[in-house]
Protein backbone atom coordinates (compact mmCIF):
# COMPACT_ATOMS: atom_id res chain seq x y z
CA UNK A 1 0.00 0.00 0.00
CA UNK A 2 2.71 2.46 0.86
CA UNK A 3 4.20 2.08 -2.63
CA UNK A 4 0.74 2.87 -4.49
CA UNK A 5 1.12 6.27 -1.85
CA UNK A 6 5.12 6.63 -3.05
CA UNK A 7 3.27 6.51 -6.59
CA UNK A 8 0.88 9.32 -5.88
CA UNK A 9 2.99 11.35 -5.00
CA UNK A 10 6.09 10.96 -6.80
CA UNK A 11 3.59 11.84 -10.05
CA UNK A 12 2.17 14.52 -8.41
CA UNK A 13 5.08 16.52 -7.56
CA UNK A 14 6.47 15.40 -10.97
CA UNK A 15 3.71 17.11 -12.80
CA UNK A 16 3.65 20.28 -10.20
CA UNK A 17 6.05 22.45 -12.06
CA UNK A 18 9.58 20.65 -11.01
CA UNK A 19 10.21 18.19 -14.15
CA UNK A 20 10.99 15.13 -12.64
CA UNK A 21 10.32 11.86 -14.12
CA UNK A 22 8.15 9.39 -13.05
CA UNK A 23 8.47 6.62 -15.53
CA UNK A 24 10.99 5.21 -13.24
CA UNK A 25 8.58 3.90 -10.44
CA UNK A 26 5.67 3.29 -12.70
CA UNK A 27 8.05 0.94 -14.89
CA UNK A 28 9.73 -0.89 -12.01
CA UNK A 29 6.53 -1.26 -10.02
CA UNK A 30 4.35 -3.20 -13.44
CA UNK A 31 7.17 -4.93 -14.36
CA UNK A 32 7.98 -6.35 -10.88
CA UNK A 33 4.66 -8.51 -11.25
CA UNK A 34 4.24 -7.68 -7.68
CA UNK A 35 1.90 -4.78 -7.92
CA UNK A 36 -1.84 -4.17 -9.97
CA UNK A 37 -1.01 -2.65 -13.28
CA UNK A 38 -4.30 -1.28 -13.70
CA UNK A 39 -3.82 0.48 -9.92
CA UNK A 40 -0.72 1.55 -11.02
CA UNK A 41 -2.72 3.39 -14.28
CA UNK A 42 -5.55 4.53 -12.04
CA UNK A 43 -2.94 6.33 -9.81
CA UNK A 44 -0.27 7.63 -12.00
CA UNK A 45 -3.00 9.11 -14.33
CA UNK A 46 -4.96 11.03 -11.02
CA UNK A 47 -1.70 12.26 -9.68
CA UNK A 48 -0.59 13.75 -12.87
CA UNK A 49 -3.84 15.03 -13.48
CA UNK A 50 -4.19 17.09 -10.22
CA UNK A 51 -0.48 18.23 -10.84
CA UNK A 52 -1.80 19.79 -14.02
CA UNK A 53 -4.89 21.27 -12.88
CA UNK A 54 -2.64 23.01 -9.89
CA UNK A 55 0.01 24.26 -12.72
CA UNK A 56 -3.11 25.54 -13.98
CA UNK A 57 -4.19 27.26 -11.00
CA UNK A 58 -0.72 28.64 -10.44
CA UNK A 59 -1.09 30.28 -13.90
CA UNK A 60 -4.62 32.24 -13.13
CA UNK A 61 -2.70 32.79 -9.93
CA UNK A 62 -0.15 34.67 -12.48
CA UNK A 63 -2.62 36.45 -14.29
CA UNK A 64 -1.98 39.55 -11.80
CA UNK A 65 1.19 40.07 -13.79
CA UNK A 66 -0.43 41.01 -17.10
CA UNK A 67 -0.83 44.29 -14.79
CA UNK A 68 2.85 44.56 -14.10
CA UNK A 69 4.61 47.90 -15.74
CA UNK A 70 6.98 45.45 -17.62
CA UNK A 71 3.81 43.70 -19.19
CA UNK A 72 1.42 46.50 -19.51
CA UNK A 73 3.11 47.67 -22.92
CA UNK A 74 2.73 43.86 -24.33
CA UNK A 75 -0.99 44.02 -23.42
CA UNK A 76 -2.15 43.32 -27.29
CA UNK A 77 -0.02 40.97 -28.03
CA UNK A 78 -0.49 39.02 -24.58
CA UNK A 79 -4.50 38.84 -25.72
CA UNK A 80 -3.64 37.86 -29.27
CA UNK A 81 -1.64 35.34 -27.92
CA UNK A 82 -4.36 34.34 -25.93
CA UNK A 83 -6.69 33.82 -28.31
CA UNK A 84 -3.95 31.71 -30.69
CA UNK A 85 -3.47 29.65 -27.56
CA UNK A 86 -7.47 29.16 -26.94
CA UNK A 87 -7.77 28.56 -30.96
CA UNK A 88 -4.57 26.31 -31.93
CA UNK A 89 -1.71 25.67 -29.28
CA UNK A 90 -4.42 24.67 -26.47
CA UNK A 91 -3.90 21.29 -28.24
CA UNK A 92 -0.39 20.76 -27.39
CA UNK A 93 -2.04 19.87 -23.81
CA UNK A 94 -2.20 16.71 -25.24
CA UNK A 95 1.77 16.11 -24.70
CA UNK A 96 1.55 17.52 -21.90
CA UNK A 97 2.92 14.17 -19.55
CA UNK A 98 6.49 15.38 -21.81
CA UNK A 99 8.37 16.78 -18.37
CA UNK A 100 10.31 19.36 -19.47
CA UNK A 101 7.55 20.55 -22.11
CA UNK A 102 4.30 19.99 -19.95
CA UNK A 103 4.37 21.53 -17.01
CA UNK A 104 4.77 24.69 -18.24
CA UNK A 105 2.52 24.42 -20.38
CA UNK A 106 0.40 23.97 -18.17
CA UNK A 107 0.83 26.68 -16.31
CA UNK A 108 0.73 28.98 -19.51
CA UNK A 109 -2.65 27.58 -20.32
CA UNK A 110 -3.68 29.16 -16.97
CA UNK A 111 -1.73 32.28 -17.48
CA UNK A 112 -3.43 32.53 -21.15
CA UNK A 113 -7.23 31.85 -19.56
CA UNK A 114 -7.69 28.92 -20.68
CA UNK A 115 -11.29 27.60 -19.78
CA UNK A 116 -10.80 24.96 -17.54
CA UNK A 117 -13.12 22.20 -19.05
CA UNK A 118 -11.42 22.48 -21.95
CA UNK A 119 -8.23 22.51 -20.56
CA UNK A 120 -8.94 19.40 -18.38
CA UNK A 121 -10.14 17.26 -21.29
CA UNK A 122 -7.41 17.93 -22.66
CA UNK A 123 -4.91 16.89 -20.31
CA UNK A 124 -7.17 13.78 -18.99
CA UNK A 125 -6.92 12.54 -23.07
CA UNK A 126 -2.94 13.16 -22.69
CA UNK A 127 -2.27 11.49 -20.20
CA UNK A 128 -4.42 8.97 -19.94
CA UNK A 129 -3.13 7.99 -23.23
CA UNK A 130 0.35 8.31 -21.92
CA UNK A 131 0.04 5.90 -18.99
CA UNK A 132 -1.39 3.73 -21.06
CA UNK A 133 1.29 3.51 -23.06
CA UNK A 134 3.50 3.48 -20.42
CA UNK A 135 2.08 0.54 -18.69
CA UNK A 136 0.39 -1.19 -21.24
CA UNK A 137 2.13 -1.13 -24.26
CA UNK A 138 5.80 -0.50 -23.23
CA UNK A 139 6.40 -3.73 -21.73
Amino acid sequence: MENYLFLFFDSLISAVILPIRTEMAVHVMSISGLYNNYLIFIIASISSILGSIINWEIGQKLIFLQKTKILIKYKTQIKEAEIKWNKYVIWMLLFSSLKILGNPLSLLAGFLRSTFKKFLVIIVIGKVIYYFHLIFLYI
